[in-house]
Order: C-alpha cells, then structure tokens, then sequence
C-alpha cells in the first residue's frame, strides 16, 4: 500500500495519519500546546539533558492521538530516537520492565547508531563526516593518507576510542559495546558475525557462549538491571549524535479494561501497581535519566479509576496531581494535559472545520479527487473526528480502495 492509500485509510478509520508531511498539513491550534511543547521541551529542556513524563488524558476523538503523532513527527526532525508504542497492540504488560527495555531498544536505527559511534572515534583522529562515514573501515585512511603502518594505525584507533568513550559515563558493559562495535566496524577487517552479537546484546537476546566470547559481553538482561540498560541504552544514543529519546504510549486505557474473551482484568492489580511503580521511578530518576521523555496518553479514567487509575497508587498521584490543580483556563505547561479544554481552547467545532478545510487541500495537493457520498453514517460523537473521517471518506484514489 502507498504513503497515499495507507494514511488515507487511517483517516478513514477516524485516526491521524503517520507521514509527518501529512500531519503537518493538516494540524491547526498549534499556538495552543504543540508549539509551546516543541520549544521547551524539544528544543530545550530534553536536549540539555533534562528528563520528564507528561500524561495527556482526554475524550474519545478529541485529538491525543494525533498531538502524539505530531510530537513524533517533531522529535525525529530534530534528531531524538522516538518509540511509538500503542498498548492495544503489544503483546506485553507495561509493568514488565525487560520488555519496556526491549521495546525501546527495538525502536534504535542499528546503522545509524554505529555510524555515529564510529564518526564520534574518527572526530578524535582529526576527521571529518565528510572525510570518514562511519560505514566501513577507517585503516585504508590511517595507512594511506598518514603513512603510519597497520600495528600504529590499530594502536592510534584503540587510543582514539578511549578518548571517544572515557568520560561518557556509561557502564562496564556499555562501554565494552561501544569499544567493541567500533572495533568490529573500524579495525583493519571489518567483523559483521561481531557487530551482530553485540546488537542481539543490545536488543536484550540471549548470547551463545561463542558470541559471548567474542563481544566479552557477558551480563544479561533482567529485571533488576533493566533500568540500568535503559539509561545505557540513551547514554550510547547520545554518543552517536541523537538528540535523546522520545517514547510515547498511547491507549493506556488498556489498563482498566476487560479481556472479552476471558472477561478479567488485562492488567491484575499486580501489574497495574507494578506499572504505576515504573512511571513513578521514571519521574524520579530525573538526577540520571537524562535526555529522555516519555508521554502517555489515555481516557480520563486512567487518572481516576478507582483501583487501576494513577489515583489509586498514592506515590505516583504525589507526584501528578499539582498537574490538575484548577485554572481558569487551559494550561499548555501542566504535567497533566486535559487534552478536551485544550479542544476547546483552540476553537472546539470552528477548530475541527479548520482541520477539514486544511485536510481537504492537502489531499487534493497529493493527487486525490473529492467524490460525494450521500448518507454516510459515523459511529462517533467528537466533531473533530467525524469531520476527518467524513473528509477521507468523501475521497477518491486511484488504487482502487474507494468505497473500502
């Protein structure tokens, strides 16, 4: 399916579109959140190595899903690793923090991130981006245009990679990663079979003992040290050239419902005091949990609920409720956001007549035609949601997906 037929089909099922080129075009009331949101917090506070959790709750089609996806969009331009995950869709609990971890670690551009490693160690040998890109070996470099025999050139890449990594904070194991990926990427033979034990390490898999020999990578992922991996894990980003990371979670309202299979709880009281123990450590890691933002999006019941809602957990509702105090309007700087008043701050039904107006030029930009459908019945009550999905409906592509 094209970029045109697959967010054309995500519009028509009321839910926002992933290109960013289409988010962008038809998003209004930026000034009201967004904007306000990008600059602190993108631009600044997350950048300098700041770290913080920020909860959107709202009604059904007032728009979180969409805020969250423009956040995406914004945080890949400005160079964060960004994990998008939707509770509905993974086949894990938040409350498990090893798959917390491998989630996020799943979500890393592998080439990119050993690229920038080796960029970094070439930086200390006086080169350029231009000069070296980090995708193969640097030694024809070191030989060739510096004359220096291969024993000095791997001792000049050994003693450029100490000066790279040595004051990078990270842990043993991290930091035998980052020498050993640098060393299987840069040295005189380039190793694959090497790099591709250390990115099963990194992605929290098991290592067969000759994998673990050679990568002399021999803790393991678990619970206790999951959080230990996960501030690593962004350390090394950082190293490479990433901005921070970005994870955002959406539909958290999985949490308070029912299997309609089995009709339990999806989460047991366990795993849900055990999630809103992760967000509470997340909150107060902030002294070493660096450049890193997590947002989560939910129905308002996720606050509230009366055994699952953060309420119910009184360390982490410390730690949230000054984000509802009343105000007299909406406030874009609460940790809390109340995605409805932000709604009707922005204009409420003249907002949704605005996104309508933008959606149906752009889609018109990007080659589609306007076709009316008469009597087009709409399962929702949000008039931000049904002018999307009446908009895309009353599209025509010519990949045959009309009428779908």
């Amino acid at each position: 399916m094209g970029v045109v037929s697959h967010n054309l089909a995500l519009l028509r099922r009321g839910q926002p579109p992933e290109d960013a080129r289409w988010l962008q075009a038809m998003t209004a009331g930026r000034q009201w959140w967004l904007d306000h949101f990008c600059e602190h917090y993108l631009d600044n506070y997350i950048r300098q190595g700041g770290s913080k959790v920020k909860v959107l709750v709202g009604g059904e089609g007032s728009g979180k899903t969409h805020l969250l996806r423009c956040v995406a969009a914004e945080a890949m331009a400005r160079s964060y690793t960004v994990v998008f995950l939707d509770l509905r869709e993974v086949t894990w609990r938040l409350s498990n923090i090893v798959e917390f971890y491998k989630a996020v670690a799943a979500g890393v551009d592998r080439e990119k991130l050993i690229r920038g490693l080796c960029k970094r160690v070439a930086g200390e040998l006086g080169y350029t981006p231009e000069e070296y890109d980090g995708s193969g070996s640097i030694f024809n470099l070191l030989v060739e245009r510096e004359g220096l025999p291969p024993n000095i050139a791997a001792k000049e890449l050994r003693k450029a990679a100490v000066r790279a990594f040595s004051h990078s904070d990270l842990s043993l194991p991290f930091s035998t990663l980052a020498y050993t990926l640098v060393s299987a990427r840069m040295g005189q033979e380039p190793r694959p079979t090497l790099e591709d034990a250390c990115w099963k390490w990194l992605l929290g898999e098991k290592l067969e003992p000759a994998e673990k020999r050679s990568s002399r990578l021999y803790e393991r992922l678990i619970k206790a040290n999951a959080r230990v991996w996960l501030y690593g894990l962004i350390r090394l980003l950082r190293l490479s050239g990433e901005s921070g990371v970005v994870v955002i979670i959406d539909n958290m309202e999985v949490m308070l419902e029912r299997s309609p299979e089995t009709g339990r709880f999806l989460y047991p009281p366990t795993a849900a005091k055990d999630t809103h123990e992760l967000i509470r450590q997340l909150i107060d890691d902030v002294e070493i949990l660096e450049h890193f933002l997590l947002l989560l999006s939910g129905r308002r019941e996720l606050l509230t609920h009366e055994h699952r809602g953060f309420r119910s957990y009184e360390a982490l509702w410390m730690r949230l409720r000054s984000g509802l105090a009343p105000a007299p309007q909406f406030n874009p700087w609460a940790d809390v956001v109340d995605v409805d008043r932000h709604l009707e701050a922005a204009g409420g039904e003249d907002l949704a007549k605005q996104v309508g107006e933008r959606l149906r030029r752009w889609l018109e930009e990007v080659g589609t035609r306007r076709r009316f459908r008469p009597n087009i019945q709409l399962d929702t009550a949000s008039p931000l949601r049904r002018t999307v999905m009446e908009t895309a409906l009353m599209t025509e592509y010519d990949e045959g997906e009309v009428g779908e």
